[in-house]
């Protein structure tokens, strides 16, 4: 074991600097954070301490061996040993990923994923064997120093890729533009929305100067689809991403993020969720892109095997579950006021240049968890087994039925949220000194929330609580005359509006609107995607023309469809396709039109991200 003591701390220090290396290499638009390299080498120790009992029998095995390694007693044995004991669940975590990605452990059902990790352990054991007889007996004390000096080097001081940054050069004066996204904000549960609770006193007082968009739609009801939809004017067929193809491709459409930040704008990003994290490319045009909502470790090759451990005994253990979030000091999301006072800080920086800031604000998403004036104002007395986290708790009995006392709390624990949410903001927004006038604030949801209607939970679907959403609109005046409009709107909107509020010119392709232009068709066809699902079967496409609403469930010959009156069904759940045929029959051949053409430019890769997926429910919830 004594042989062994030396390489541990030596390799530990070596695999962390070049775990903090490949992290800074493959996210330059992180800030540099020094506890990246001491985090990732604490994980590698620890990895080393386990690696110790099989790596002392290993040596035992290989010294009645000789031919295959240097002889018995040589320096290079113990560390060759020791790195590849060290580093085997990286090569485990990394072979069997892809087949556990969204679908559980299911995937490791088949021989192929087993296959594929005997390959590439017996590629790695090659290697080893080849880099033991390269070292031959190199001087144990030098080779540590000499590493270990080098390895420090370049965990603690090598820089990520620079990163290209605008010129600073004043422009033409031009409005600030502030894109407020409050996460899985149904609107009906705001105030200025019909509330008749005192969910957001501060969205109400920004109202009283705003333009309110009563019948506004979400593009998607996932997360990254929708922002993509808001941040590039167009559906979600168009740009292309969904749940299994998590990813922005800018030759799809362009974001107003490139568009304003050729037009002379700084641009700024502040995500609360990881869902948006700037690996997916949803960062293209932005200067700054802040998305770090967990501990830089978490970024590192080595905590993503530690995270694949937990996973795994969370689904062996049910008492390891923790309400559906096992993960220690991970949960891929951070508080809103945290985003709002990174962005605070950016907008106030001394620079000539107006700004375009995206905020993104997932306090009110999954799980229900309102804390402080919130829940001491929202939220009854209740006795019964529901709570936040819904039929992720560990306190969740399959087959439960919820009664409305239980429907009624956990409606009360998202106002609370939204109420806890609505002061961050307005103590945000108060900074922003919109008297002065110069800064248009547009506030909307990416998708809304399902809350006991009908049974519908959560936002994997296209019941009205889902996809009816906020959108209210300030304009860049001391004091601009607040408006109602009943104007259909949509989430490819935004982006095409604040264009306009910028004197941009919208890229070619945008199919979203102007809602400030006076020609703007009150009977507008608006639809929405719900393409985000693991089964095909799943899929859900809504077309609304006025009051009627089309959906299309499932996909392929399977696929049925459902006609609403929203002017007498409000939450649609009644089919009205028998009394209005011809209505029926005209909108499901514009929807299969649309579909037709969908089709023939449909194409994507596998997901990534999907832990985080997993553990913000996306996928596995109810």
């Amino acid at each position: 074991m004594g042989s062994l003591l030396l390489p541990l701390p030596v390799l530990a220090i070596v695999l962390a600097a070049l775990d903090a290396l490949l992290v800074r290499w493959a996210e330059p638009w992180r800030p540099p954070d020094v506890r990246l390299f001491f985090h990732a080498y604490f994980l590698w120790v620890l990895f080393g301490l386990l690696a110790l009992g099989p790596a002392r029998f290993t040596l035992r095995v290989l010294d009645k061996r000789t031919r295959a390694w240097p002889a018995p007693g040589a320096d290079a044995r113990p560390w060759i040993v020791l790195l590849g004991w060290m580093v085997l669940p990286v090569v485990v975590e990394t072979t069997l990923d892809e087949p556990t990605s969204l679908v559980g452990f299911a995937g490791l059902a088949t021989p192929a994923p087993w296959l594929e990790l005997g390959g590439g352990v017996l590629v790695a054991l090659v290697l080893l064997s080849l880099l033991g007889r390269g070292l031959g007996t190199l001087p144990g004390l030098r080779t540590a120093a000499v590493g270990t000096a080098l390895a420090l080097v370049v965990g603690l001081f090598v820089p990520a890729r620079p990163m290209p940054r605008a010129s600073a050069e004043r422009t033409a004066l031009k409005p600030n533009l502030l894109l407020l996204v409050w996460d899985t904000c149904r609107a009906d549960k705001l105030e200025p929305y019909g509330s008749a609770r005192e969910t957001s006193p501060g969205l109400a007082a920004l109202t009283q100067e705003s333009i309110v968009f009563e019948d506004a739609l979400s593009a998607s009801t996932f997360t990254f689809t929708s922002h993509l939809s808001m941040l590039t004017g167009v559906a979600p067929p168009t740009h292309g991403a969904h749940l299994l193809d998590m990813h922005f491709d800018p030759a799809r459409a362009e974001s107003i993020a490139t568009s304003l930040a050729a037009a002379g704008y700084r641009t700024g990003a502040f995500v609360g969720t990881d869902v948006l994290a700037g690996r997916t490319g949803i960062r293209e045009g932005f200067e700054v892109f802040d998305d770090q909502v967990d501990p830089p470790v978490c970024d590192t090759i080595a905590w993503r095997c530690v995270h694949a451990a937990q996973s795994l005994a969370a689904e062996l253990v049910p008492a390891l579950r923790f309400n559906g979030r096992p993960h220690w000091i991970q949960d891929f999301q951070r508080p809103g006021s945290e985003v709002l006072q990174r962005a605070a800080s950016w907008i106030q920086a001394d620079d000539p240049r107006p700004w375009f800031c995206f905020v993104n604000l997932y306090d009110v998403h999954w799980p229900y968890l309102p804390e402080g004036e919130g829940k001491e104002r929202l939220v009854r007395e209740y006795g019964g087994p529901v709570d936040g986290y819904l039929f992720r708790s560990d306190r969740w009995q399959d087959g439960y039925q919820l009664d409305l006392d239980d429907k009624r709390h956990v409606n009360e624990l998202y106002e609370g949220e939204i109420f806890d949410l609505d002061a961050e903001v307005a103590g945000f927004v108060e900074q922003l000194e919109l008297e002065r006038g110069g800064t248009a604030v547009l506030m909307t949801a990416d998708h809304g929330e399902g809350l006991g209607e009908g049974d519908t939970w959560n936002h994997d679907d296209v019941r009205e609580p889902q996809v009816r959403v906020p959108l209210v609109l300030r304009l860049p005046q001391p004091s601009p005359r607040a408006a109602r409009l009943r104007t259909p709107a949509s989430g490819v909107d935004v982006a095409p509006t604040l264009l306009a509020l910028a004197g941009v010119q919208a890229p070619a392709g945008m199919e979203g609107r102007n809602l400030l232009d006076a020609d703007l068709a009150v009977q507008r066809l608006r639809w929405v995607d719900d393409r985000d699902h693991v089964r095909p079967e799943d899929y859900r496409c809504a077309l609304y023309s006025g009051n009627l609403k089309l959906v299309r469930f499932g996909s392929g010959s399977s696929a049925r469809y459902e006609l609403y009156d929203l002017a007498r069904d409000p939450t649609g759940f009644v089919d009205m396709q028998a009394e209005q045929p011809a209505r029926f029959a005209e909108l499901r051949q514009l929807m299969e039109l649309r579909l037709a053409l969908e089709s023939s430019t449909e194409a994507g890769d596998p997901a990534a991200s999907a832990a985080a997926l997993q553990a913000l429910g996306y996928v596995g919830a109810e």
